[in-house]
């Protein structure tokens, strides 16, 4: 009798410990997954941060290429008033020089 009583001592013992392990193994099941989400979160918000960011470089490109445009415009702009200016003083100084002749040939 005392065989079977030692007998079943000991199967209650190996139940108790493969319960404890069971419950053990669940919590770090359970960690585990509590883990993979906080990092799935991380993963989310790194890629929405890398998103916003690369947007935010891509709006800085196209405005740094519109002020780019913007200044050749107003130097080309610029250059041809220049050039009119110029050709206006030629024309001016070739009436002058029409009306310098007029006068030397009376």
């Amino acid at each position: 009798m005392s065989e079977s009583v030692n007998d079943e001592n000991i199967i209650n013992s190996f139940t108790q410990e493969i319960t404890q392990l069971k419950r053990d193994g669940d919590e770090k099941d359970e960690l585990i997954q509590k883990i993979r989400k906080q990092r799935d979160s991380w993963r989310a918000s790194d890629n929405a941060q890398i998103e916003n960011l690369s947007q935010k470089l891509a709006n800085a490109d196209a405005e740094k290429a519109k002020a780019i445009n913007v200044a050749i415009r107003a130097e080309r702009e610029n250059t041809q008033e220049q050039i009119r200016t110029h050709k206006r003083a030629v024309n001016l100084a070739k009436v002058d020089m029409d009306k310098l002749k007029l006068k030397h040939k009376k």
